[in-house]
């Protein structure tokens, strides 16, 4: 399993860091010096309880079939990669859904079909109206009329996909094992989401194609903490001149 594989890569490196956890209703963010990672709550899976008192405990737990711990673990993940990026030179993008966008529209054509599980609604906005064919599967606000679905047919779709766009947080189980198992035509498969911010080495031969995540800020977690997710992609106002 892919979280299995990630969580023991994460207790290996975490023996070498500090890291602050913390939880909110909304999102689960764990700090190592000033990097931070994110990953969001599972909604309606129960109610939330106290955390291990430590990263390194939080991770021995998170074998456990327990949502909310999980999504704890997978911020320590991100976590650990934001902290390791943060010695590299990167190059990032002001704004994940235009580049997402622009990835799947330079890969696919009319013809190809694209499943999304998890409503990415920009992004789908954004690819519809540059006529591709778009289907969305998520476990809330379904709309068959307008192409999403319940998530129990997200299965079926993957078998006939070409572009396998996946939220990250489906990372705290094991949803996206299967969703790469039944998906032998995707010649992308994406991990997007604030939820995604694994270290590309440590997906190397999972199946994964691309990753797309945000740079996590203190004030994007601030943000995410009111549920203000709209925000976090608005451009700050311009100052007067």
């Amino acid at each position: 399993m892919i979280f299995e594989q990630l969580r023991q890569r994460a207790l290996e490196a975490c023996a070498h860091v500090l890291l602050e956890v913390g939880m909110t209703p909304s999102c689960a963010y764990a700090q190592v010096g000033g990097a931070i990672g994110l990953a969001l709550t599972p909604q309606g899976e129960g109610a939330l309880k106290p955390l291990p008192d430590s990263a390194l405990a939080l991770l021995e737990a998170s074998s456990a079939y327990e949502p909310y711990i999980r999504a704890s673990a997978l911020s320590v993940i991100n976590a650990l990669f934001a902290y390791r990026r943060s010695t590299l030179d990167y190059d990032y993008a002001p704004d994940m859904r235009v580049l997402l966008s622009q990835k799947i529209l330079e890969a696919t054509d009319a013809h190809s079909r694209i499943v999304i599980i998890g409503n990415l609604k920009p992004v789908v906005m954004k690819l519809r109206q540059q006529g591709r064919c778009v289907e969305v599967f998520c476990r809330s606000a379904n709309n068959p009329a307008e192409g999403v679905y319940n998530d129990i047919f997200e299965y079926e779709a993957a078998m006939n996909a070409d572009v396998l766009l996946i939220t990250g947080a489906a990372l705290i189980g094991s949803s996206v094992d299967a969703l790469i198992a039944m998906s032998p035509k995707a010649q992308m498969r994406i991990l997007a989401g604030f939820s995604a911010g694994v270290d590309p080495l440590w997906l190397k031969s999972s199946g994964i194609t691309h990753l797309c995540s945000v740079h996590v800020t203190p004030e994007i977690v601030s943000k995410l903490m009111r549920n203000d997710f709209e925000s976090v992609f608005r451009p700050p106002p311009k100052t007067p001149t």
